[in-house]
Formats: structure tokens, sequence, C-alpha cells
């Protein structure tokens, strides 16, 4: 876009003095492009930049809840496996460069078919999103807390 800016500024103060006779004066043409830049450069703030930015930052935005989605399960809030993956091979690199060990938990809720035939599938959904936020409250913020399968935990 600055690119674009500058072109526009080189074509219009090349220009300048066609489109206003006016502003030239025999043997200052600076003050003429001095007084189009002090011109033109608020406006292309306002119509050019100031846009682009807000745009750019939306686009982070968005990103940014593209990326949350990819990685984490809605259903718990935990992350899903692609998170977990991703955040426990980070975690094992930093392991193997502090040559300190890891320990990996894998918990399986049993008998989440039996809620969901008895009580309903809403209930199922209720219960593991209650046992991903008691290992999320168990265990520390630093720690990474995973759905890996549909009943199965992994931390």
């Amino acid at each position: 876009m600055l690119v674009f800016t500058t072109v526009c500024c080189a074509i219009l103060i090349k220009n300048l003095f066609v489109w206003f006779p006016g502003l030239y004066l025999p043997g200052m043409p600076l003050i003429g492009s001095i007084l189009l830049i002090g011109l033109l450069f608020p406006a292309l703030y306002f119509f050019f930049y100031t846009p682009m930015i807000r745009q750019f930052d939306k686009l982070k935005r968005e990103e940014m809840m593209m990326r949350e989605l990819a990685l984490v399960d809605p259903l718990t809030g935990a992350y899903n496996r692609r998170g977990f993956l991703t955040f426990a091979e980070q975690l094992l690199k930093l392991s193997d460069r502090a040559q300190r060990g890891l320990i990996l938990i894998y918990a399986d809720l049993d008998h989440l078919k039996q809620i969901n035939d008895h009580y309903g599938h809403a209930a199922g959904d209720s219960a593991l999103a209650s046992i991903a936020g008691v290992l999320k409250k168990t265990f520390r913020n630093s720690d990474v807390v995973g759905r890996v399968g549909g009943d199965e935990f992994a931390i």
C-alpha cells in the first residue's frame, strides 16, 4: 500500500501544475509540491491507511479465532487431539533440552455410552465438560489437558 501511495503522490506532484496552474510559482516549484503533500497525506491517511489498518487488525483477530477453533474442543474447552499433540510436542522438546522427564496421564471416561443411552447425549456432553473442567482445575495452567478421543483425555 505504501508503494501505491508513493506512486499516487508522484503522479499528483507531476501533474499538479497542469491541474492547478495557480500553484505554479516561477522558480519555486517546491512550494506547490509542499502544499500538495500537506493536503494529500492527511487524506491518504484517512482514506487509505486507516481502513487498511482496521482490515489488517480484523484479519489478525479472525486468524486467532480460527487457530483457536482448530486447536480447542468446543464442547469441553480443552485442547483437541491436534492441539494436545502440538503443545505436548513442544513440552517434550523443552524437557529434552532441560534433561528433565515428563509424565503422561491417559484417562478414559468409563461408561459414557451408558450415560448417553440412559440420560441422553446432553447428559453425556455435560459429563465430558465436567470432567474436562475438573482436569483443568486439578492440573497447572502450564500442563496440557486435551481430549484426544470421544471419552479419552490426556494430560
